[in-house]
């Protein structure tokens, strides 16, 4: 059963198909459903990992998105392709399957998402109470500390064209060893988090998803 063995987004892009040129609502219902939780748009709940194997069909999601018309899967379907063919991965495979208006949004994306890492990678110090108290912290010299933890495994490079992945990599890093006190840890994630945020909302207003 699907449940037990989930089919892979090829499967699903037939079974999609075949639905729609017969007219079963039931199964088209149920291969739109599995696509969009393959590419979610919907900020909370993703992770900012790898989408596995379905990566290797992000190309194919963006063309089977435009054909039937599954606009909250286009986000995250160029976001991927992106990543991965412009990425240390440089893999563009199916590049060839898009429309000339794709390769637009595509262009499109890739500049602003560039854009967008260059920015979240100049990060302004912070006010730090604990100071005022005696208390030593190292959040008002944030840009050393920042880029000591951005060339790590050369950091700044990696993410250039995953922003979202490399922000997700600066939450977690241990800001306490760069002499963070945990309350400007708190804040540095959050802002972190909110940098996130933006850029994957304006992911909306760069290309169309319908």
């Amino acid at each position: 059963s699907f449940y037990h063995n989930p089919p892979s987004f090829p499967a699903v892009a037939s079974i999609l198909r075949a639905a729609e040129t017969f007219q079963v609502s039931r199964m088209s219902d149920f291969a739109r459903k599995y696509i969009e939780k393959l590419f979610p748009s919907d900020y909370i709940g993703i992770t900012w990992g790898t989408i596995g194997d379905t990566a290797a069909y992000t190309a194919d999601a963006i063309v089977l998105g435009r054909e039937y018309n599954i606009p909250s899967i286009m986000k995250r379907a160029f976001y991927e392709f992106v990543k991965r063919s412009s990425g240390p991965e440089n893999d563009d495979a199916g590049i060839e399957k898009l429309s000339s208006e794709d390769l637009v949004c595509l262009a499109r994306v890739q500049q602003m998402l560039a854009s967008e890492w260059l920015r979240a990678s100049v990060f302004p110090p912070l006010a730090c109470a604990a100071v005022g108290r005696n208390r030593k912290c190292a959040s008002h010299a944030a840009g050393l500390h920042y880029w000591d933890i951005l060339l790590k495994d050369d950091a700044l490079h990696k993410y250039r064209f995953d922003p979202m992945g490399g922000l997700k990599m600066l939450m977690e890093a241990d800001w306490k060893k760069v002499g963070y006190c945990e309350g400007c840890l708190v804040e540095r994630r959050t802002k972190l988090r909110m940098v996130q945020y933006r850029i994957w909302t304006a992911m909306d207003t760069y290309f169309k998803t319908a």
